[in-house]
């Protein structure tokens, strides 16, 4: 992503830049009378309500599932907060590993899901 709010015809547009970016937010035109949120928004909501600032990131591993991706961070008030992307048309339960935390997590197809939980 590498701008947050573009029209539905992904411009503006930065001469000889990539012609085929999508934004967090598109602007309907004509008329700019609506917004379409695009899947980087909830992307970085997701990634926002759980990671804060100065966290610091963590060594995560999901098992369950090769298409299941997942980034998590320990934040300054010490929870720690995982994101995870299932990249696959099938609902999934993956097993999230952290230190010495490990659980269950159920994933509907093609989700993000994100979790919390004190050290």
């Amino acid at each position: 992503m590498w701008n947050l709010l573009l029209d539905t015809n992904h411009g503006p547009y930065r001469p000889n830049g990539c012609s085929n970016s999508y934004g967090a937010v598109d602007v309907k035109v004509p008329g700019y009378s609506e917004l379409i949120y695009r899947s980087h928004y909830y992307d970085m909501a997701h990634l926002s309500k759980v990671i804060k600032p100065d966290s610091i990131r963590l060594g995560t591993t999901v098992s369950g599932s090769s298409n299941v991706y997942a980034t998590s961070a320990i934040n300054t008030n010490g929870f720690i907060g995982a994101v995870l992307l299932n990249d696959q048309d099938q609902d999934v339960t993956v097993s999230v590993h952290c230190g010495s935390h490990a659980f269950d997590v159920p994933m509907s197809k093609r989700s993000v899901v994100s979790v919390i939980w004190k050290q």
